[in-house]
């Protein structure tokens, strides 16, 4: 009991200083940051929390007031977001009368709290060489942490994933599919995981299917698939969505060409973004990082389960010829911090370094963010 105490409390105490964290980037943001605002009618707001409210929150937003909306313009719409987390913004607006901003705030933090105390006993239980603690300060303190205060789905989404990963683990097969289902309602990355989990699942189906003698080996090669199918329906029904409402079934698809995102497949653009431009820059060490792990994991037991949602997060994204978003797309592929933390563990200095220079960078972008510069 007084263990499980002392690490709600110690959740609690790094979720708050993060925040503030945060909270004092936005303030260096709006008062005292030497960068000029990128869009300076956009900058100056009547409220401090408006400062969350960048770039894709707008969308959200939008979702939110107005609902979906596409055109087959060229230009870009809302289409391309995915509905569980305005959804809930908007349940939330009929029982708590305040806007959308306030609401949509208020909900990525609430998940982000829930993701860290979920990761921290998912990592002290199934990652005995991890160090929790250190593993939730990383994640809390994770460079590009202001998504997860913003109007963006990242606070949703880490702990979805968590939430699937937990109770797959934990033999809960029913509830972990139901995760994974709102995971493809939430992110288009979520399909990432469900094929991740579906590979595991199936190939321990499969051993299964040859030690058993019984006559329920029918039963133990169709259950996988019947799971992973389940999974991916989330996913598949926001595509039918797409196709009754507009006419079109890859509509989020289509609309990435006005984010600028070339069809699948143009790896050659990279090219162009190969460069030491600090926005680049910053896009490429996450994407080296999310790479680079996956591929380690590949050849460790405990950490094979990431490897393809490791490699599928970067591929994927890269294969449509730009490095854009990877800052975003890194900050939720949790198995990052909980390996970095059984690596750091060992090396105290180099935490120490680590866990500063993230806290600080946190500061930094998050005064970046505030005054409308792009960070994914």
């Amino acid at each position: 009991m007084k263990k499980t105490l002392r690490d709600i409390f110690f959740v609690l105490t790094v979720f708050v200083a993060s925040r503030l964290f945060v909270a004092f980037g936005i303030f260096l943001g709006r008062k005292f940051f030497f960068f000029a605002p990128a869009f300076r009618d956009k900058f100056l707001e009547s409220a401090w929390w408006e400062s969350l409210a960048r770039w894709d929150a707008e969308f959200f937003i939008d979702i939110v007031v107005n609902g979906y909306h596409y055109l087959p313009d060229g230009n870009k719409h809302n289409i391309d977001f995915f509905p569980v987390y305005p959804f809930l913004i908007k349940i939330i607006g009929y029982i708590w009368n305040a806007s959308p901003v306030i609401i949509g705030i208020a909900l990525s933090n609430a998940f982000f709290l829930m993701a860290l105390f979920l990761l921290h006993r998912y990592s002290k239980k199934y990652h005995h060489d991890s160090d929790p603690d250190l593993a939730t300060v990383l994640m809390a303190f994770f460079p590009f942490g202001v998504f997860f205060s913003s109007i963006y789905n990242e606070s949703l989404f880490l702990f979805l994933c968590l939430s699937s990963f937990y109770l797959f683990r934990e033999g809960k097969m029913t509830a972990a599919v139901c995760a994974l289902f709102l995971t493809g309602l939430t992110r288009l990355a979520g399909l990432f995981v469900v094929a991740a989990m579906g590979l595991s699942y199936f190939s321990s189906g499969f051993l299964r299917f040859h030690k058993d003698a019984s006559g329920t080996r029918g039963q133990e090669v169709l259950k996988p698939i019947f799971w992973v199918l389940f999974s991916a329906s989330g996913f598949l029904l926001f595509l039918a969505y797409q196709q009754l409402s507009f006419g079109h079934w890859d509509a989020f698809i289509r609309g990435q060409e006005a984010f600028h995102r070339h069809p699948i497949g143009s790896f050659s653009a990279l090219l162009s973004e190969m460069n030491l431009d600090p926005f680049n820059i910053m896009n490429i060490i996450p994407t080296g990082a999310v790479l680079g792990t996956s591929i380690i994991f590949l050849f460790s037991k405990e950490y094979r389960l990431y490897s393809l949602w490791g490699l599928l997060v970067v591929l994927v994204p890269l294969s449509t010829g730009t490095f854009i978003s990877m800052t975003r797309f890194s900050m939720v592929y949790f198995p990052l911090v909980i390996y970095g933390s059984s690596l750091l563990k060992k090396m105290p200095l180099l935490r120490d370094i680590t866990t500063m220079t993230w806290a600080s960078t946190l500061i930094v972008f998050t005064a970046l963010f505030v005054r409308v510069y792009f960070l994914g």
